[in-house]
């Protein structure tokens, strides 16, 4: 299997062979859809299987007692005894179709719950590299499509299977009721339209392919130019975007008409073959009735046999085809389940346990495929102290912050937190100590007090009012109509960037962890604001390790040391008076922003 971001870049539909990979893919759903595990599960499983087998039974049952009604009738006698036989067997087809609808409900459900749940948990448990790279928009019309394959797993076990019956049974009773020759060409009819129907087959899941790929093109675009509208405006790009988004919808269309073109060649190709069939089989059965060598009611009952295989080879493709569609659909479902994080825990991993705080780089490198990121950093941040990492944009100040937060790991040296390497600790106690305000925060639509609380679903109002408070926004949010309960919109947009900032801050509060990072967390808001929020997370601050990267220089000033990075590499170290009297590349930056001012 491919990575969800190579499945575009390799194969071409049409260079693959559809059948070995769809037989992978159903493996590797199949544990969504039985129950392993569940004993009253696997017995609805097995009941309505046995229900749906029955069915055909009766569906046998009925055609022989319609053929011995007839025959009654010729001979001028009332069949009410046969009559209400075949009542009888029609009441209990109803009832056991019924029967079997019930006993597979708890399945489906299951089934549909697992196939929503299991890649909702697994895209949570992938690492950061994956998030970073994945396109939403694909990812979820991946996803929606892939459920699809639920309803063609019931097909399977509710149609496929008794249809695959009725085409072993419907040739083997009128061999055995009308004669060889009727088997025979029946069972003719069946080879060769199963052959023929197989060929189309493997085209049409090569379009569908080809249509699926440009349908996740067409979404893309919907969902890019709609959440991006401030940029198109901002451009005035809104015509070429119409225009970008009617070309993808039209790609997509003409790829479900190939689709659609190519069924109706295969419906064509299966009406022919299976009118030439029923006229042979009716002029063969005329025949011999009139040969004297058949009972009149054998011919109705050999047109309900007929008329029960041709249904059953006429569904056969059909079905065959939806289920391999499904499994077309679900490939991407799969090639999510199938990847594998690279953060995980080691098999030997502990839970982190913080003292002091103090936290080492050493030597640390990283880097992506041959350009490294960061090369042989080592600093040293003492527990309770403030260590600010500042530098020109792209020297790796914020990979640092990533690094310890282990959204990546490091590709030589080693980062520890009270000499506890952070790959020997599991993640969730590592996470669980450290508090971290990204460049840009992300927030829910959702209340405001929602998005601070999920920072500590225990906090309390009045918690979440002083945090506020502490970042300069309560006053703001008391002048809203709701208050703490105003929806602040998908991403927060509906707050200005300062205050989705100093949200986020607020956020980090009320959750107190022992070591608080912050990368770039109050470049949106003015120098005023930022002077208050500084001095009051000082005083929050106080005790705990604090690692800060800034771009405005004038707020790490008060940091006990200032990391300096220039091209992923350490290049100065020190308190600010010290940096600049040193008059190296720090006193350099100063001297910027004081040319700037």
């Amino acid at each position: 299997m491919h990575s969800i971001d190579e499945a575009d870049e390799g194969e071409k539909p049409g260079d693959q062979m559809p059948f070995p990979e769809l037989w992978n893919v159903f493996k590797c759903i199949l544990p969504f859809l039985w129950p392993k595990g569940k004993t009253n599960l696997q017995l609805w499983f097995i009941g309505t299987f046995l229900l749906v087998c029955f069915q055909r039974v009766l569906g046998v049952l009925i055609a022989l007692q319609d053929g011995y009604i007839i025959n009654k009738l010729t001979k001028l006698e009332i069949p009410l005894s046969e009559f209400y036989i075949m009542v009888f067997l029609r009441v209990l087809k109803f009832v056991c179709v019924m029967a079997h609808i019930l006993c597979w409900m708890p399945v489906t459900y299951w089934s549909t719950g697992r196939l929503l749940i299991e890649p909702h948990s697994k895209i949570l448990d992938l690492s950061k590299d994956f998030h970073d790279a994945k396109e939403s928009s694909k990812l979820w019309e991946g996803l929606n499509r892939g459920l699809g394959i639920n309803g063609s797993f019931n097909q399977l076990i509710t149609d496929i299977v008794p249809t695959i019956a009725d085409l072993v049974l419907a040739p083997g009773l009128l061999l055995s009721t009308l004669g060889p020759y009727m088997g025979l060409l029946m069972t003719t009819i069946a080879i060769f339209y199963v052959w023929l129907n197989g060929e189309i087959l493997a085209r049409i899941l090569q379009l569908q392919r080809k249509r699926n790929s440009l349908l996740e093109r067409e979404k893309t675009v919907l969902h890019e130019t709609t959440a991006n509208w401030n940029t198109v405006s901002l451009f005035g790009r809104g015509t070429n975007e119409k225009l970008r988004y009617s070309e993808a919808v039209h790609n997509t269309i003409n790829a479900r008409k190939s689709v659609a073109y190519l069924g109706l060649v295969q419906y064509a190709v299966q009406s022919i073959v299976l009118l030439t069939g029923y006229i042979g089989v009716c002029l063969r059965a005329a025949y011999q009735i009139s040969q004297g060598s058949l009972p009149l009611g054998s011919y109705m009952t050999c047109i309900s046999f007929w008329d029960t295989f041709t249904g059953s080879l006429k569904s056969a493709p059909d079905l065959f085809q939806s289920i391999a569609s499904s499994l077309v659909d679900a490939e991407n479902m799969v090639m999510l389940l199938e990847q594998q994080p690279s953060i995980v825990n080691s098999s030997t991993a502990k839970r982190l346990c913080i003292k002091e705080g103090d936290v080492e780089f050493h030597n640390v490198e990283f880097k992506i495929k041959d350009q490294y990121i960061l090369n042989k950093v080592s600093f040293y941040c003492p527990g309770g102290r403030t260590t600010a990492i500042v530098g020109a944009s792209g020297g790796g100040k914020s990979t640092c912050l990533n690094m310890l937060f282990r959204f990546y790991d490091v590709t030589g040296g080693y980062i520890k937190i009270d000499g506890q390497d952070v790959r020997d600790v599991t993640l969730d106690s590592l996470r669980g100590m450290i508090g971290f305000v990204p460049q840009e925060p992300q927030f829910f639509n959702t209340t405001i007090r929602e998005n601070i609380q999920y920072g500590n679903e225990d906090a309390t109002e009045e918690t979440i009012h002083s945090a506020c408070r502490d970042v300069i926004l309560h006053d703001k949010i008391m002048t809203f109509p709701k208050k703490y309960e105003t929806m602040i919109g998908e991403r927060g947009v509906k707050l200005s960037g300062g205050e989705r900032q100093r949200l986020a801050i607020a956020r980090l509060i009320i959750r107190n962890p022992q070591i608080l990072l912050f990368d770039e967390a109050t470049s949106a808001v003015d120098t005023e604001t930022e002077a208050i929020i500084q001095r009051n997370i000082s005083r929050l601050s106080a005790g705990r390790t604090v690692i800060v990267v800034a771009h405005r220089l004038s707020t790490v000033v008060n940091a006990d040391s200032i990391i300096v990075i220039k091209d992923g590499v350490v290049v100065e170290q020190g308190s600010h008076k010290e940096l600049l009297e040193k008059g190296g590349y720090y006193k350099k930056l100063w001297s910027q922003k004081t040319e700037l001012q």
